[in-house]
């Protein structure tokens, strides 16, 4: 109960129910902010061991998984899921490694998993030409799935990488619901507008931001 500070490079009002020091206990690592209590404070205190003990796993993977399902329920193909859906959708997740160099889709090939970069880099080529670069939870492989269509792109995996992916089953049952709306969106990326396909409405804002 009470109130307690962290104070440090920014300053954070911790209230009563409120947990911290998740990212030194991942790694097992001192806490490096000074905290000062504001009022009278009862806290629980919790040590790593005991934190492993009780999950009856890696604490690691664990809170990988917790910042998978909030990185989940930022995604627009996700956004209207309920929490119990996304937590079933994390549960569906497949970890895989892959090398510097390797592919982990191929362009023409069918479309088979949804990917979720959790660490590395991954190259997106398209005709032997460079696309882009994608990064940490950053996603690929959805389109074809909602199109069914093959791969567009061949991504590749720049460094060491390991994704998370969910294959085309669980892919549809979670998108299922409002699969028609994605669609619709995807489409909409192919096709080609010009300036003098547009008609002048009306001026919204102004400024100097491109």
């Amino acid at each position: 109960n009470g109130r307690e500070v962290a104070v440090g490079a920014k300053q954070i009002v911790l209230n009563a129910g409120t947990a911290y020091g998740g990212a030194a206990l991942h790694e097992n690592q001192p806490m490096l902010d000074q905290v000062t209590a504001l009022s009278h404070v009862r806290l629980h205190r919790v040590d790593h061991a005991t934190v492993e003990e009780a999950l009856a796993g890696s604490l690691k993977d664990t809170i990988h998984m917790n910042e998978v399902k909030k990185v989940l329920g930022d995604v627009f193909l996700f956004k209207n899921l309920t929490e119990g859906q996304v937590e079933r959708l994390v549960r569906c997740l497949e970890r895989r490694c892959y090398a510097k160099g390797d592919p982990i889709v191929k362009q023409g090939e069918e479309a088979t998993d949804f990917y979720l970069i959790q660490s590395g880099t991954v190259r997106v080529m398209k005709d032997g030409q460079q696309l882009r670069r994608l990064g940490r939870w950053d996603y690929f492989g959805e389109r074809g799935l909602l199109l069914q269509e093959s791969r567009s792109a061949t991504c590749l995996a720049e460094e060491a990488c390991v994704c998370f992916s969910l294959d085309k089953t669980a892919f549809s049952d979670v998108v299922g619901s409002f699969r028609r709306e994605l669609e619709h969106r995807m489409n909409l990326q192919d096709l080609d507008v010009t300036m003098a396909d547009l008609r002048l409405r009306a001026v919204v804002g102004q400024g100097n931001f491109g």
